[in-house]
């Protein structure tokens, strides 16, 4: 992919494709742009402004259905939300009231998030599936 339009930043899957460009906005943070096929829609999926700073993506499952991020909007913590790629369906995975979540764990075969991480006073997992 060719950066022809100022794009400040590239999210790719597992198999190195860009799925994700990212552009500066007029109020001081981001556009998030999805690319299919090579084609970077005109609208952006997400946008973000200079509070929003904690916005970071995380990653795409090994099928690249599902994205991944830590972002704050709205809130004083920053959650994990999973957003399915063909729906636009987001949801919240993971959250802590006293810290932002910092790292996530998946399966190193199949990519299925095991478990995210928050950094208060010391590291602590939160395991998201049942064993």
């Amino acid at each position: 992919m060719k950066n022809n339009q100022a794009f400040s930043g590239f999210e790719a899957d597992d198999d190195l494709n860009v799925r994700t460009v990212l552009r500066p906005n007029d109020a001081g943070g981001f556009d998030y742009h999805e690319v299919t096929d090579g084609a970077v829609a005109e609208a952006p999926s997400v946008s973000t402004n200079p509070e929003d700073s904690s916005m970071v993506t995380a990653w795409y499952s090994h099928d690249g259905k599902i994205l991944c991020w830590i972002a704050s909007p709205g809130r004083d913590t920053a959650p994990l939300f999973a957003r399915n790629t063909a729906t636009g369906k987001r949801t919240l995975v993971g959250q802590d009231a006293c810290a932002d979540v910092g790292m996530t764990l998946r399966h190193r075969s199949t990519g299925v998030l095991r478990a995210c991480a928050v950094k208060y006073l010391k590291d602590e997992w939160k395991f998201l599936e049942q064993r």
